[in-house]
């Protein structure tokens, strides 16, 4: 019962607030990196919603590897912190160069 109670407490949790430089730097380079996806599909002749599509989830794959070396080759931690902010950077970056509606 014990073990079920406990939760994930033996797992460390890093400092890693919201506010911290790193979370506007995630945000800034998945948004380049999705508008240049985007853009990129869109100059290849796919629609708008496409090259959204393209867009997000290439630069989303990009902050997934960089979370998955963070944790396995910098062993510094996996922050959903720094995910979060990339998936916004993707969809802010995508949605700028082909609005999908």
């Amino acid at each position: 019962m014990a073990l079920l109670l406990s939760g994930c407490a033996p797992i460390p949790v890093r400092h890693d607030p919201w506010s911290s430089p790193d979370k506007a730097l995630h945000f800034g380079a998945s948004a380049v990196i999705a508008a240049a996806a985007a853009q990129s599909a869109k100059n290849h002749e796919h629609s708008d919603c496409k090259a959204f599509r393209i867009g997000f989830v290439m630069s989303s794959g990009v902050g997934v590897a960089k979370e998955l070396a963070d944790e396995n080759i910098r062993h510094v931690g996996w922050s959903w912190r720094d995910l979060v902010m990339d998936v916004l950077g993707a969809a802010a970056g995508s949605w700028i160069v082909a609005p999908c509606r």
